[in-house]
């Protein structure tokens, strides 16, 4: 006290978690790129959801939550999912604390990451089968949907991104789009294949406006589930399409370019999203045969 390092946990008798959800809401989440997401992954922790919202932050404890992740797991919640919403509580509580001069709360939400195992992610990707089923449904369904597919599956962009590209972005001359910010905050060129550069090319311009009517990243997923359904298709959501963009790229350039392209600060997440099918490892390893061999 003496230091000045001392933090009274008085207030942690007059707040409860469903306060610090609620600061989070109305302030924190505000400054976050995406506020209707950051703000969504706090719904478990409501006072409509949980009696836990209701609790003092002086009574919470690790295992009180740790029976919270026994209940979203009999549920029927995956580990990745719980991990979700365990980090955006972590991210709520720690923006309460300096607001309201609370001890660091980060004991509550240890014991809960060290417990979720580390998912191995989704390998999800498209047959040869799948593919074509997709594109006519989505052909079907809406021009400019279809477009975006095909352009997701050439580029890896996301739907965000895609949902938001404006025209002003699209460099065709120079073959490559420019994003000024994307999921992890910096922006990237994402050079454009001739097939994507060619379906771009082909959609009707408007210089100041987006590329694509559907300017809502929730619309597109509305569409695509839609689309998924009329194919006949399951279990395939649209970021799958990330993936086998990576994973169709992967073979023919450097871990370092893939992740440049996709906008990855890690090359671990290049390990991540580039899931070949065994026939394409047979490919490659068959071509670094035939190269050795006319070297």
């Amino acid at each position: 006290m003496a230091r000045h390092t001392y933090i009274s946990p008085a207030p942690l008798r007059r707040k409860t978690l469903g306060d610090v959800v609620q600061l989070y809401c109305d302030q924190g989440a505000t400054k976050s790129r995406n506020a209707d997401k950051a703000r969504a992954g706090l719904n478990p922790w409501k006072a409509d959801t949980t009696p836990l919202a209701t609790r003092l932050l002086s009574d919470l404890t690790p295992a009180l939550l740790l029976d919270w992740l026994d209940g979203e797991r009999d549920r029927g919640l995956t580990d990745d999912s719980i991990r979700r919403y365990v980090m955006s509580l972590r991210a709520a509580l720690k923006f309460s604390e300096p607001r309201w001069s609370l001890p660091s709360l980060s004991h509550l939400t240890d014991p809960l990451l060290t417990e979720l195992a580390i998912g191995a992610g989704r390998e999800r990707r498209l047959t040869t089968d799948e593919e074509a089923l997709l594109m006519t449904a989505a052909r079907a369904y809406s021009p400019t949907v279809h477009a975006i597919i095909n352009l997701a599956i050439e580029t890896g962009m996301r739907r965000g991104e895609l949902a938001g590209l404006p025209w002003s972005s699209v460099l065709l001359d120079q073959h490559f789009v420019r994003l000024d910010i994307s999921k992890n905050g910096s922006g990237r060129e994402i050079p454009l294949s001739i097939r994507a550069e060619q379906i771009l090319r082909a959609l009707p311009r408007d210089s100041v406006g987006s590329v694509f009517s559907l300017t809502s990243a929730d619309s597109i997923t509305k569409a695509f589930v839609r689309i998924c359904s009329r194919a006949g298709i399951k279990n395939l959501r649209f970021h799958d399409l990330r993936h086998e963009a990576a994973s169709r790229i992967a073979p023919h350039v450097p871990a370092t370019t893939l992740a440049k392209i996709f906008g990855w600060k890690t090359l671990q997440m290049a390990l991540r999203y580039y899931n070949p099918s065994a026939p394409e490892l047979v490919s490659a390893i068959r071509g670094a045969e035939t190269a050795r061999a006319a070297a």
